[in-house]
């Protein structure tokens, strides 16, 4: 009996041995079909996908450019047969992440070109194995294995450059939220330029910066803030009288960042003056200038540099760090003249753009987070339906954040332009409004009514238009408005007229919440003593009349 059980598992053995010595005999030959008809293989099939691809992506792509994802998925096929690990599938395939987004994952042209793929390669086969030699089957299947393992990789390739890209997103939607907080969270121009070079070095990847605050005229620079271990707080006096102050005349990268109104980045700054006080110029090797931008005006350069090694700064990151000199150049603005303009009124406005930016822009920005991290959660699932829908919304966010941050700047260079320039500061604040969002607006003002503008009241009665316009714009399905300035005795009378859809006064005034903003542009009149009256009907257009006192000598100053 034991004798019986010896030989039965010794023939098991070699059994067995010689099955796995066929299936070696079988990937030697797969594998000399490989790499004896390589390029022959690869180019006929990329001519095949060419040909029977056709209204595909990928059947568009150049022959050539098929051909060498054949190479790469020929060598790729070899190693699987083999046996070896499959290293990390760097693929691009032609294709951009942006056509992911809009086509989602191309799972079937992966398979269909793989499908393609082997029938060039059958014949070959067949030649290697003819019917009824040993291993045809054996070959067949791990032919067909392998072919499907690649596609597998190509598609999972497709996914990581995609998860890579959201994580990415998610990272510069994470910065961008905590720099609109920190923007919006102090009136101090100091702090807000601290926490400004300190988001842009953060975004780039370098420890040390400057941030140099541009006069009003753009002749002289001042350094407001510095971060980085040998860093000592500045002592920078204030706008009007700033300490460390420098021609700009006299410097080269920053007049230059000043002058281009873009980012730069130089090698070697020491040919700038103003890199000599106080800080390790002598061992920098890169340098980035990212100017603050607002209404075509340079606020303020960031400066940030590596101390330590060579530091290469990369499209995303001067893209990231221009975004966050975008986000912050109105709470620059705002910070600056909260400094110069004492009248309350002035300061109370700038906080409530403080908050705008928080409510509206980090709202939508903490949007973005979420779908990001969705979308690459759905990914990981292999939900790809949902996955593409997440991705949707996240490109709907960021648009919504793009176009909250254009408001905000366009927003504050109007109001600050009403203090000094009343009627003719209306009138081109209506120019630039009908440019924007095509409203054309009417224009009727007597000069003595437009004194209203200036002053205290002028902020309210400025956030009350754009209010009344904002809803003509967004819920009156018209192209044109009216907008009045008359004096009335001891009243000014402003209305905004349009001939749109209209609305029923009396059902927004039941709703828990009143719409299109009716009940802040109503506490705004109230602010400055004054009263607001909305007529409309469905289909016949609405009329928002606001009278407010007309102010007296001084008040306007």
């Amino acid at each position: 009996m034991r004798r019986n059980e010896r030989v039965a598992r010794e023939v098991g053995i070699e059994h067995e041995r010689r099955r796995n010595s066929g299936q070696s005999q079988v990937v030697r030959d797969l594998v000399a079909i490989l790499d004896d008809n390589r390029e022959e293989i690869a180019l006929a099939s990329a001519e095949l996908i060419r040909r029977e691809m056709v209204g595909t992506f990928y059947g568009q792509l150049p022959v050539a450019e098929i051909r060498h994802n054949n190479l790469l998925c020929n060598d790729l096929l070899r190693g699987l047969l083999q046996g070896a690990e499959a290293a990390p599938l760097d693929w691009n395939g032609g294709v951009s992440l942006p056509f992911y987004f809009g086509q989602g994952m191309p799972v079937v042209e992966v398979f269909t070109a793989t499908g393609l793929w082997k029938q060039v390669l059958d014949p070959y086969v067949a030649a290697a194995f003819p019917p009824g030699a040993a291993g045809r089957a054996q070959a067949t299947l791990r032919l067909e294995a392998g072919l499907n393992r690649v596609a597998a990789l190509v598609i999972g390739s497709i996914a990581a450059r995609i998860t890579g890209f959201l994580e990415e997103q998610q990272r510069r939607t994470e910065l961008m939220l905590a720099m609109a907080r920190a923007a919006s969270a102090s009136l101090e121009l100091e702090n807000v330029l601290h926490e400004t070079v300190r988001g842009i070095a953060e975004a780039v990847g370098v420890d040390h910066g400057r941030m140099i605050l541009v006069s009003e005229d753009g002749s002289e620079g001042a350094v407001w803030a510095r971060i980085g271990e040998a860093d000592t707080p500045v002592d920078v006096g204030t706008p009007e009288e700033p300490k460390h102050a420098f021609a700009l005349r006299d410097t080269v990268f920053v007049r230059a960042v000043v002058e281009q109104k873009r980012p730069l980045s130089y090698q070697d700054v020491q040919s700038d003056p103003t890199a000599r006080s106080g800080h390790r110029f002598q061992s920098r090797r890169w340098t980035l200038g990212v100017p603050c931008v607002l209404n075509d005006r340079v606020l303020g350069v960031a400066v940030v540099f590596s101390c330590d090694a060579p530091q290469t700064f990369t499209e995303a990151q001067i893209e990231l760090a221009v975004g966050i000199a975008s986000v912050v150049a109105p709470a620059i603005e705002n910070a600056r003249l909260h400094q110069k303009i004492p009248q309350l009124a002035i300061a109370e406005e700038r906080a409530r753009l403080a908050q705008e930016l928080h409510d509206d822009v980090v709202q939508t920005l903490a949007a973005t987070q979420f779908y990001a991290s969705l979308a690459g959660d759905l990914l990981e699932q292999n939900e790809l339906p949902r996955a593409k829908a997440a991705l949707s919304a996240l490109r709907e966010m960021i648009s919504q954040a793009y176009v909250g941050v254009r408001e905000a700047i366009f927003d504050l260079r109007s109001m600050a332009s009403l203090q000094v320039c009343g009627l003719t500061a209306l009138q081109s604040y209506l120019a630039h409004y009908e440019q924007r969002y095509g409203l054309d607006v009417c224009l009727e003002a007597d000069g003595e009514a437009a004194g209203v503008l200036a002053g205290a009241p002028g902020v309210q009665v400025f956030r009350i238009l754009q209010e009344a316009l904002g809803n003509v714009r967004k819920h009156g399905q018209t192209a044109q408005a009216r907008v009045d300035l008359q004096r009335e005795g001891p009243w000014v009378r402003i209305s905004v007229q349009d001939d749109g859809q209209g609305f029923d006064p009396a059902l927004v005034a039941d709703q828990e919440t009143p719409h299109f903003g009716l009940q802040i542009m109503r506490e705004r009149a109230e602010k400055v003593g004054g009263t607001l009256c909305v007529e409309s009907q469905p289909g016949r257009g609405t009329l928002v009349v606001l009278r407010v006192p007309f102010p007296q000598r001084g008040e306007a100053a």
